[in-house]
Formats: C-alpha cells, structure tokens, sequence
C-alpha cells in the first residue's frame, strides 16, 4: 500500500490500486487518479517539475530579470539592424552575409567570373587570345584566377597565355609570331563586360589577382587550413566548364557557370615550395582558374590535369600574400 494525497481535500490515506488506475478519496469520496504527483512522498523527479512554476512567477517578478531580458532584446535589434547595414565583419553577421552560401546556387554564379584576355579590333570589337574562370575574393571587386589563360583557336596560339603585369610585354601570337597590341583582360560577371587591371602575378604559385571597377555583393573566403588536412574530403570544382575553345563563335554572355563533383585524393609540395591538391573533380580548360571547394570554402585554384586526375594550388600558403596585396592596392587608390 502506498500512501498518496488527495488533489481536492489534501487528505491522506493508503489505496492498494496501481499508478493510472482511479480510485475515490477515503475522505472526501471525491474521485482521483493516482499518480507520481498524487504520491504524499515524491520522487526527485517530481519535485523538481512541481518547483518550476513557482520558479518561473518569481522570475516574472524580478524586475532585474525584465530590463535584463529588454536589454536583451534591444541588442539583438541592433545586432540585426548592424548585420542588415553592412557596418560590421560578415563573419559576426545576422542576416545580409556578402559570403557565398554554396547551398544557395546564385550567390556562386554572382562570384565565378570568365576571365578573358584579348586586343581590340581595330573596326570595332575584340580578338580574344585566352579565357579561363576566375572567383571574386573581396566584395571590392578583387578577382583571383590562374596566372595563365588556355589559349583560344582564333588566333592559333599554342601554348597557355600569361597574364603579365601591365607594361610587361607585348605577346605573340601562336601563326606568324607577329607583335600584338597590349594585351588586355576582362571579366565576365553574369554576361557583363569589365575591364581588369592585374593586381599580381606569382609565377610560383601560378596564381594571378585582378581588380574590377565593381562592388560584387557575394565573395569566396579562402581557408587558412593546409592541404594535408583536406586529404578524402569531397571537392567541388567550379568554373565555365563548357567554354568553347573558339569564343568567336559562342558570345561569351552566353558562357554558365558549371560545377563536378571529386575526392580529394592527395597533395604535395613541389620542388619550388609550391603545395598541390590532386583531386577527381572533372576540369575542363574553360574551368582552369575557378576555385576547387570544400565544405564551402575555397581552398584552391584549378589549374588542369588528365583524366582522372586533377590538380589545383592551394590558396593556403598564399592567403596572406594576397590580403597584403589587397590591402596596398586600397591603400594606394586612397592616397591618390
């Protein structure tokens, strides 16, 4: 027999029936269910429920606790008003985060741009030499891409053309080995021609920096992580995969942007200090110098291969070689 309190008089007695069954109170004949909570002596567990109202009211009460909760909520506004606005870091915001979001398929297409390189004709319009992709890495319009573009069949050329610092020289083509005109370089952002300035060029790491006169509202954040922590993980690679080697015949407003699907399979350091990933990520020459991901971030910049077998450069290594070059380039347009 256990002993259990009445709910309507409190009165106590001792009923053999089991927990859930209904009984009638010895005292008052009122009817009841017998319970944990019916018991006179409760379990820890119970107590401890049967004290949270009472808790909660004298909470309630408190009058710290509702400026605390006010003051709570105000900075939450202000939190979502600083995030919305852009006044602070996009890693601390709420909402309105300038970072692709790779689950979110328009914000990768608003940051994969076609890099192409070319000389204008002299009727109107432009001799393309070379494209390649290439990805916005700061919302001020700094693009990086590889230092090399896959040449196009228009004008013949034969190996890959490097995109020189400007005033560097003046390239050939792959036919008669005749001077060109200054090469210049564009990129293509959703179908929109701008003009590019070379920022860098680092023939180690085979990477180069451009510039557009263009806020870009998404960027792609570049990991700090080195490559022999990315050994098995999966890998997208993403670019203009279906570029045409002719751009004379497919306007270059009509490229997309494309992405395969890999496992990174392994990574090295080359004689020269330069760290590869090798990755089964299908890259095609339209895609050479579009980021490889994981997880998000990008992590490197395709640079081709063979079937099977594809490599790209870490970014790794590089990242504060590029902030520091970010940072001079402002620095140097606020000073004029």
């Amino acid at each position: 027999m256990i002993l259990h309190t009445c709910p309507h008089c409190r009165g106590t007695s001792f009923y053999t029936a089991n927990l859930g069954d209904a009984v009638h109170c010895h005292q008052c004949g009122r009817p009841f269910e017998l319970s944990p909570f019916t018991r006179t002596e409760k379990g820890a567990l119970v107590r401890t429920v049967q004290s949270l109202p009472p808790l909660a009211w004298r909470l309630a009460q408190s009058r710290a606790l509702r400026y605390g909760a006010l003051g709570a909520m105000g900075l939450v506004i202000l939190w979502l008003g600083a995030s919305w606005f852009g006044v602070i870091p996009d890693a601390v915001r709420l909402v309105n985060r300038r970072t692709v979001n790779f689950k979110e398929w328009g914000s990768v297409v608003e940051a994969v741009g076609l890099v192409a390189a070319g000389v204008p004709k002299a009727g109107g319009g432009i001799v393309f030499v070379g494209s390649g992709s290439g990805y916005v890495v700061s919302n001020d319009g700094f693009i990086l891409t590889s230092a090399h573009l896959e040449p196009v069949a228009e004008l013949g050329t034969l190996d890959r053309i490097p995109l020189s610092a400007p005033d560097s020289g003046r390239p050939r083509d792959g036919l008669s080995g005749n001077a060109l005109p200054p090469l210049q370089t564009w990129v293509f952002l959703k179908g929109r021609r701008h003009d590019a300035q070379v920022v860098l060029v680092d023939d180690v790491g085979d990477f180069a920096l451009l510039k557009i006169d263009r806020e870009c509202p998404y960027r792609f954040v570049l990991t700090q992580s080195p490559a022999l922590n990315l050994l098995n993980a999966e890998a997208w690679a993403v670019g203009f995969q279906a570029m045409p080697g002719d751009l004379a015949t497919v306007p270059v407003t009509q490229a997309t942007v494309a992405t395969t699907k890999g496992t990174i399979s392994r990574t090295f350091t080359d004689a020269a200090g330069t760290e590869w990933i090798e990755h089964t990520a299908a890259i095609k020459p339209g895609s050479t110098g579009g980021p490889l991901l994981v997880g998000g971030l990008a992590v490197g910049i395709n640079l081709g291969g063979e079937p099977g077998i594809y490599r790209a450069i870490s970014t790794a290594p590089f990242a504060s070689k590029i902030e520091k070059a970010l940072r001079e380039w402002r620095e140097k347009k606020r000073s004029k």
